[in-house]
Order: structure tokens, then C-alpha cells, then sequence
């Protein structure tokens, strides 16, 4: 194989392993948000996150810092953060 061919097939397996690594990454999120999403409406609500909080004894005051910082309807959409 030539130098430049090698070269060629050696970025294209870069840029699949890349590619493969985000949406492997895009899965995990996925799992993990459907995990919080108790109502499965696409949404975690402060009150699906405040179960979360409580699971991992996060002080309440956090939970409405956090919201207030991630969205200004106090609704997370797994789609919603992604596209941002």
C-alpha cells in the first residue's frame, strides 16, 4: 500500500472510531435519562430531578440552582440539550 493510501484509510478509521465513540456516548446519556424521565414523557421535570437529588443526598437548595441554570421552563429535554 501506497504511503498516501495508508494515510487515507488510517484518518477514514479515525473518523469512524470517532463517530462510533459519540454515539455510543449519546446512548449512555440516553439510558441515563431515561432513567430519571419516571413519567417517560421525553422531559425530567424538578420533581423527577428532586428524586434524583434525594437518591444522592444532594441538598433541595441545589436542585432549584441547577434548574434555574439549565433551562428557563424548568423542563430538561434530552433532545433539547442536545441540539444546543
Amino acid at each position: 500500500m501506497k504511503p498516501l493510501s495508508r494515510l487515507v484509510v488510517t484518518r477514514a478509521r479515525r473518523q469512524q472510531d470517532q463517530l462510533l465513540a459519540y454515539f455510543m456516548q449519546r446512548e449512555k446519556l440516553r439510558v441515563a435519562f431515561d432513567q430519571i424521565d419516571l413519567d417517560r414523557s421525553g422531559s425530567i421535570d424538578s420533581s423527577e430531578l428532586g428524586t434524583l437529588f434525594e437518591a444522592l443526598e444532594i441538598p433541595a437548595d441545589k436542585l432549584a440552582a441547577i434548574m434555574a441554570s439549565l433551562d428557563v421552563d424548568g423542563i430538561l429535554s434530552f433532545f433539547k440539550k442536545l441540539k444546543k
